[in-house]
């Protein structure tokens, strides 16, 4: 199986498709992305066909892939309706967006959504992402879970809704909880501690989750015991981090309130 792919994008998610489709063995893939600064880091990892030019995209293809911003979808598509086949694939990498979006330019068309934080530059395991695939009609369906097989073990089929849903705890754990560790950082670094040591914690929780032990059981801390001392011993060393300080007593009254329902 040799796909024609062309990835629209060179952002982190277009980097780390074209990437590991090229370390499958896909050998007609093109890039294109209206600058070239962008392609520059892809062009260095990967020997790649690449253009900034719209008219020099490739039209004889069995897929495209929109790795863009949510907002930028519809224009990009919209851009591209004149020069892609109508045969063709085309899907977005959108983990949030609707793939009714892309329905005036193709047919065939979807969501390709590698559910993982993805940073140019930086190794991943991609063949343990789940790749979660959305279609129009049954020749989409078998592209993408064709192509997502090239690069992944977990390639699984959901409804656009439930892919939208799913997003939400996406951006809970990862973006949200990667906040929750910029601020214990900049208060480690202030005060001339060590982060790294907090790392067999982090790990621990992530272990009962993977171990089956949902998260409302492995709560501990001053807050769900309802620790009064410990709690305003902590706000009083953390009055000179406001913003730490803001979101300390925010989840301390979140989780007196959840575990007071329980």
């Amino acid at each position: 199986m040799n796909y024609k792919i062309v990835i629209v994008g060179a952002g982190n998610m277009a980097y780390h498709i074209a990437l590991n489709l090229h370390r499958a063995g896909v050998e007609n893939l093109q890039i294109y992305n209206r600058s070239e600064t962008g392609l520059k880091m892809i062009m260095k990892a990967i020997d790649v066909q690449t253009t900034t030019l719209i008219q020099n995209i490739w039209t004889d293809v069995d897929l495209y892939i929109l790795a863009v911003s949510d907002d930028a979808i519809a224009n990009v598509a919209e851009d591209l309706g004149s020069i892609i086949s109508k045969k063709a694939v085309l899907a977005h990498t959108s983990g949030s967006c609707s793939i009714d979006v892309l329905s005036n330019h193709s047919s065939h068309f979807g969501a390709f959504y590698p559910l993982q934080t993805l940073k140019k530059g930086r190794s991943v395991n991609f063949e343990e992402i789940p790749i979660f695939i959305s279609h129009s009609t049954a020749k989409t369906k078998r592209i993408l879970k064709k192509v997502g097989s090239l690069v992944s073990d977990k390639v699984i089929e959901i409804s656009d809704q439930d892919r939208s849903k799913l997003h939400i705890p996406a951006v809970l754990v990862n973006n949200f909880v990667n906040y929750i560790y910029t601020l214990a950082s900049e208060y480690c670094d202030t005060e001339g501690l060590d982060i790294q040591h907090l790392i067999p914690l982090m790990e621990e929780t992530l272990r009962c989750i993977k171990e089956g032990t949902p998260p409302d059981e492995s709560q501990t801390g001053p807050a769900v015991r309802n620790d009064t001392k410990t709690l305003s011993k902590h706000r009083k060393q953390l009055a000179e981090y406001p913003e730490q300080l803001k979101l300390y007593n925010y989840l301390t009254k979140q989780i007196k309130s959840h575990y007071a329902r329980n």
